[in-house]
């Protein structure tokens, strides 16, 4: 990264994103409460009815089978058993809903969902959550599911101009992230993580159950708004 003619001046080794903006704070973990989405979304879970909505949206796309399985050369998967990873559904799968620009098809049949994405007044999506070039991909808001024991391997985010942000639908037991060298968990179904994906990490499930979250990009808080 030192190099005079390297195309990517990185400064930490273990934040090495194919995109690297000098100047953005630069931390693994951030404190999901200060987003306001995690608020929202936590507080909805917290509802018994509002909870009920939420995975009643859940169980509609899990019986429709809308969730496909992830391919990615840049996270290779270990699936943990072949039975785990048969085509079509795959040991780490997602639905996508939201390409920073327009909701996709899917997201229709998950009213509660996307009205807790929606933002103050006549924003389509919550004005924290990633749109525009910034984001460095086209799925901004997904369901990913993840089975037990299948493991994510250490690998770096497109860019450090983003967040992601994981809320626990359900199955969040003995899953474990490793971002910049530090572990931690979901703290329970309903809970949510922020993390700088710019940075280095793995996922690990050890439990018995298939892992559901909302999945999120946010944009950096040092970043301005991007609409485009």
């Amino acid at each position: 990264a030192s190099h005079p003619r390297a195309a990517t001046k990185w400064e930490r080794l273990l934040q090495t994103p194919l995109v690297f903006v000098p100047g953005l704070t630069a931390q693994p973990w951030w404190d999901a409460t200060e987003f306001s989405l995690v608020r929202r979304l936590e507080a909805a879970y917290a509802a018994p009815a509002a909870r009920a909505a939420l995975l009643l949206d859940l169980d509609t796309l899990i019986a429709e089978r809308r969730i496909a399985r992830v391919l990615s050369p840049v996270a290779p998967l270990q699936p943990g058993s072949e039975s785990a990873d048969v085509a079509g559904s795959g040991a780490w799968s997602e639905a996508a809903l939201f390409d920073g620009k327009e909701w996709g098809p899917v997201a229709a049949q998950l009213p509660t969902i996307r009205a807790l994405l929606r933002g103050e007044g006549d924003e389509p999506v919550d004005r924290e959550v990633c749109r525009g070039a910034v984001c460095g991909t086209d799925v901004v808001v997904s369901v990913i599911r993840l089975r037990p024991g299948a493991r994510i391997t250490p690998h770096c985010g497109m860019t450090n101009r983003r967040l992601t942000m994981q809320f626990a639908l359900r199955g969040s037991d003995g899953v474990a992230f490793t971002v910049g060298g530090e572990e931690r968990g979901y703290g329970g179904d309903g809970r949510a993580v922020v993390f700088d994906d710019s940075f280095e990490h793995s996922v690990s499930h050890r439990g018995t159950e298939d892992r559901y979250v909302l999945y999120a990009l946010l944009r950096h808080p040092d970043v301005a708004e991007v609409w485009s």
